[in-house]
């Protein structure tokens, strides 16, 4: 396989012309395979990063560790796993 330097247009990519090109720099900024590589979801959550229970805070999304001591799962208009650790 040949390597590509991150700074290639999009169209050195297999099934990517000018078209589709422009519309990825359009509609999502993506000029380069460097932009391509580093682009996220939307929704992206970075669980690369353990936070500490002690610094939670209400609303927070992150990622803990820690033993289960305990599940159930809640029924309700989902059904919804609880994890106690």
């Amino acid at each position: 396989m040949t390597e590509l330097p991150s700074s290639h247009s999009l169209t050195a990519l297999t099934g990517v012309g000018d078209k589709l090109a422009s519309k990825l720099a359009e509609s999502l900024g993506l000029h380069s395979l460097q932009d391509l590589l580093f682009h996220l979801p939307p929704r992206y959550e970075d669980r690369t990063r353990i936070t500490p229970i002690a610094a939670l805070r209400p609303m927070e999304h992150v990622a803990v560790q820690g033993e289960i001591a305990s599940s159930e799962i809640q029924l309700g208009k989902r059904r919804t796993l609880l994890c106690r650790i």
